[in-house]
């Protein structure tokens, strides 16, 4: 309740001649923080700029200067924006400001003000948003995804593809090596091979065996791009385990560039600058939508029309005090103070409507902080916009002495993921089987024991996770070398099983490298 004018009263006097500028009811009520500065004091603010700033009335307030309730370093672009807009008396952009409590706690908020009136009556008027619901809202969407029925759709389509897809990439690599061996077998006897008749014909068909193996070589790579959309539908409808693990930051940022090729070739030239750097300790599904997410903006800051006279250029290094980064830089118009300012606040866009909504870069931003890493606009470039990725190196793996021969089981209900499995692990191990967990808890409890248990997660009758819990009481060493092949956790049980999990999971289909790599390390035989 504003109080009547007192002619013996200062301050109503004051008052009264501010009503004739401001609406000071419509202010009142307003359900945002409002205050009006007269010869740079407060002469009013509203209820919820009281409860806002901590005190019990506005008579506290009133009689401060602007500058009594900003933190110390926002004091003097605070004072600019104000001398601004008593001279113009145009509103001053929307941009973020730490305000202190009464308690001398600091809070955050987005500041704008406007001056009217001239002379001794002028006045101006600030206008504050509390960001605090906002960081609410960015928590809720940064970690409710999976209420999305079109992620639980992108899930499940996912692991159905990714079992058969795991046994079609596994078997063309297989025949691809082994076409490479013959070819090199009968280029080796060629020389004794041409004095013989009957291997004449043999010897011309070298030609067609080359280009067999580039038709399989071909076919793989078709293969190779199917998983690695998957894999990136996988991850942007966050079915995989919010657990971080060890990442390969170029790999992610490659997984990216398969989702928005496409589009990014029709703007500009891409130019790779992507170095290898060390592993992080991130969440592989999240890094990579944080590089969509600024790839897309990237694109989408460069008109269409003239890709060959416009670049998006990726670069990865390291900074100096142990840090990895990774930098996408566009060639668009670049980022304004005030697009600096604010470009990290949920639901700030400078797209048009129905391009842009606001969120990738708060998410993303939230999503790197998360895993104890940074991303930040360098503020110097001379051309276009440049964001950058930093995140902490993980520290580097044990190195391990070399053993012998080792005994493998492999546990899947594919009988095509068991074959391929085995023949891409190849003769270096002696390994064993299986397309039923109960089949294979039957052999570890009739005393069979292995190096490494390779098993799919999710199985009839009995799943990877049953036959794990059934081997954490039984056989805890087994179950301790056990690494689960997922095609997708889709379920709540597996997603719960695989965050709390200590065991290493691997995402179906496999990377024939990797997954021997991986072995290797496990049994103690060094990576590579």
């Amino acid at each position: 309740m504003i109080p009547a004018a007192d002619s013996q009263d200062p301050t109503n006097a004051k008052r009264s001649a501010l009503a004739k500028l401001v609406p000071l009811a419509f202010l009142e009520a307003w359900p945002d923080p409002i205050g009006v500065l007269q010869h740079d004091r407060f002469t009013f603010v509203n209820r919820a700029a009281v409860h806002y700033l901590g005190y019990s009335s506005a008579t506290e307030i009133e009689g401060l200067t602007a500058l009594e309730v900003v933190s110390p370093e926002d004091r003097g672009i605070s004072d600019q924006r104000i001398q601004s807009a008593i001279r113009s008396g145009a509103p001053n952009p929307w941009l973020r400001r730490r305000l202190l409590r009464r308690d001398g706690t600091v809070t955050e908020c987005e500041c704008t003000s406007q001056g009217f009136g001239v002379g001794a009556n002028a006045a101006v008027v600030v206008f504050l948003r509390d960001l605090s619901l906002r960081r609410d809202v960015q928590t809720v969407l940064t970690h409710t995804d999976q209420v999305s029925p079109l992620a639980t759709l992108a899930a499940g389509i996912a692991h159905e593809i990714n079992n058969p897809m795991t046994f079609v990439v596994t078997n063309i690599e297989f025949a691809t090596e082994e076409l490479a061996r013959l070819r090199a077998l009968i280029a080796a006897a060629s020389p004794a091979l041409k004095v013989v008749p009957a291997a004449q014909s043999m010897l011309s068909n070298q030609a067609r065996l080359e280009e067999a193996e580039t038709a399989l070589k071909d076919a793989l790579g078709g293969a190779e791009r199917v998983r690695l959309i998957v894999k990136n539908l996988r991850s942007l409808s966050h079915d995989e385990s919010v657990r971080t693990q060890r990442v390969d930051l170029v790999a992610a940022m490659e997984a990216a560039l398969e989702v928005v090729g496409t589009e990014l070739h029709r703007r500009a030239k891409l130019v790779r600058e992507l170095s290898p750097v060390p592993s992080v300790q991130a969440n592989p599904a999240q890094l990579t939508q944080v590089f969509v997410n600024l790839l897309t903006n990237a694109m989408q800051a460069i008109e269409a029309g003239a890709p060959q006279h416009n670049e998006v250029r990726v670069r990865s290094g390291m900074d100096g005090q142990s840090r990895v980064f990774v930098e996408v830089c566009d060639s668009g118009a670049g980022l304004s103070a005030e697009v600096r300012e604010r470009m990290f606040d949920l639901f700030f866009t400078t797209k048009e409507v129905g391009v842009g909504q606001g969120l990738g870069l708060p998410v993303s931003h939230a999503l790197i902080r998360g895993m104890g890493g940074e991303l930040s606009a360098d503020a110097n470039s001379p051309r276009g916009a440049v964001f950058r990725v930093t995140l902490p190196a993980a520290d580097s793996p044990p190195k391990t002495a070399t053993a012998g021969k080792r005994r493998i089981l492999i546990v899947d209900d594919e009988a095509g993921i068991c074959a391929s499995l085995k023949r891409i692990l190849g003769p270096a191990y002696d390994i064993d089987t299986e397309t039923s967990a109960t089949a294979a808890l039957d052999r570890l409890r009739g005393g069979e024991r292995f190096d490494l248990i390779l098993c799919d997660l999710m199985m009839p009758e009995l799943t990877g996770m049953d036959l794990h819990a059934k081997l954490k009481v039984l056989l805890p060493e087994q179950a301790d070398r056990m690494i689960f092949l997922t095609g997708g956790a889709f379920t709540s049980q597996a997603r719960e099983f695989l965050e709390t999990s200590r065991n290493i999971h691997v995402d179906k289909p496999f990377n024939k490298d990797s997954l021997r790599a991986l072995v290797k390390e496990r049994l103690g035989l060094g990576g590579g």
